[in-house]
């Protein structure tokens, strides 16, 4: 293909349309710039470069570059099969002028109507010229559109993905000596210090409102680690506990973005003791706002359930963890007993094993099931960002099911709760018989 750029417009904008196509699909083709330089049998079939953007910027255009629209002409003339581009794909031009311009070419360069292809840089545009072309009683030009809008919704998506949209959010509000362990090999993977996470963990507990010490919280874990069957690992993880515990405890709390500025309003709007005030965020946690910001702004959650190392397996301990989690839409790695995601499908919901192995669910080994969710998380750290939110993005349909799902359920124990109250049928159980 031979194409005639009689503005150079090509020298500083090489990937214009239709270029962008033409490279995309490896096609041949040739820019000359000076019609001196055409030879003849190029005459026979030749596309033409109309920049509508540059043209418009140039006051008096037909009576200052008159020269060059007298070789235009020339060359237009002497074409056999003509393709005139009236590119008009970035002009930053309303479709009124464009229109306007388009005339003015049609009949300065003495263009038939069938020669003359428009590329907009959106469906708009070409719409909108299209029916001012009708109204003149134009037909035969054709139209090819740009897909600006969509490169534009994509880049700024991409940008947002990539500089806005962390991989993982990972909640744990109360430490307790598993939670510290997953938390810590999160940590020692490299999974924490990798700026594609949110997360929060305190020593200090929301409900007692007591602050662990350090060498408590690394007790707790020794022990837990003494009893790990895989001793090489025990020893991994005993040596980067001993190593960072005072690093990463004495920079607790972690928090959310923006959950400190949230907190510090409604305390300083309440009446609360100083313990309660001097230690926040980890013993107050009504910050909605935050947390929701936190949780749209992450792609995959890292749940860590009430219940982890249970010896009761046949109980389902389903709780706002989970639950918030899919009402957020997220994907999710699942910290919980074992066959906790085969209680969820049970129950009607579904999960992730046709997009990554969830064979971690029915590890018995509390060790080794922590260990394979994290490797998973560390194989989703290492991903390139562009294939690790490809993957999320797969997963749309499990997360809107079990959102609709969740809400479906909601409306039958609404439903249902109404329905009792009002025939006096609503019965408060007394859980302390359960304990007995």
């Amino acid at each position: 293909m031979i194409f005639y750029d009689p503005f150079h417009i090509t020298l500083k904008f090489p990937d214009q349309p239709p270029f962008d196509h033409l490279k995309k699909s490896n096609s041949d083709y040739k820019v000359i710039l000076d019609s001196g330089h055409l030879r003849e049998d190029e005459y026979q079939d030749l596309h033409i470069l109309w920049p509508a953007m540059f043209v418009y910027n140039i006051y008096n255009f037909w009576e200052d570059r008159s020269p060059l629209i007298n070789t235009i002409k020339d060359v237009v003339q002497k074409t056999k099969k003509l393709n005139f581009y009236f590119n008009a794909y970035d002009s930053g031009t309303s479709p009124s002028l464009l229109f306007k311009q388009l005339l003015n070419v049609r009949i300065g360069l003495g263009l038939e109507d069938k020669d003359i292809t428009i590329i907009t840089g959106n469906t708009y545009d070409k719409f909108a010229i299209e029916q001012l072309l009708l109204g003149e009683g134009i037909h035969g030009i054709k139209f090819e559109i740009g897909d600006r809008e969509i490169i534009n919704a994509i880049s700024d998506y991409l940008q947002y993905l990539n500089t806005c949209k962390k991989r993982f959010i990972f909640l744990c509000r109360r430490q307790t000596p598993w939670r510290n362990l997953i938390f810590f090999d999160l940590g020692r993977r490299g999974i924490m210090s990798s700026g594609n996470i949110i997360y929060t963990w305190s020593k200090i507990d929301p409900y007692s409102q007591v602050e662990e010490h350090n060498n408590t919280i690394g007790r707790l874990m020794l022990e837990c680690l003494d009893r790990c069957p895989d001793r090489e690992y025990a020893s991994t993880m005993t040596k980067y506990v001993s190593e960072n515990l005072d690093t990463i405890c004495n920079n607790s709390p972690y928090t959310i973005p923006g959950e400190v500025k949230e907190k510090n309003k409604i305390l300083s709007a309440r009446d609360y003791t100083d313990f309660v005030k001097k230690t926040f965020p980890a013993v107050y946690q009504n910050t909605m706002n935050s947390l929701a910001n936190a949780l749209n702004s992450s792609a995959l959650s890292l749940t860590i359930e009430t219940q982890y190392n249970d010896d009761n397996h046949a109980t389902l301990h389903l709780t706002e963890k989970t639950i918030r989690t899919m009402f957020f839409k997220l994907p999710f790695l699942q910290y919980a007993n074992v066959a906790f995601l085969a209680k969820l499908r049970a129950m009607g919901f579904e999960t992730f094993g046709d997009f990554w192995d969830e064979s971690y669910d029915y590890e018995i080994d509390p060790y080794e099931r922590m260990r394979k969710i994290n490797r998973q998380v560390e194989e989703f750290n290492e991903m390139h960002w562009a294939e690790f939110h490809s993957l999320i993005a797969k997963t749309a349909d499990v997360t809107n099911y079990n959102y609709n799902k969740l809400i479906k359920m909601t409306h039958m124990y609404s439903d249902d709760f109404r329905e009792k109250r009002l025939n006096g049928k609503l019965q408060w159980n007394n859980g302390n018989h359960l304990l007995n």
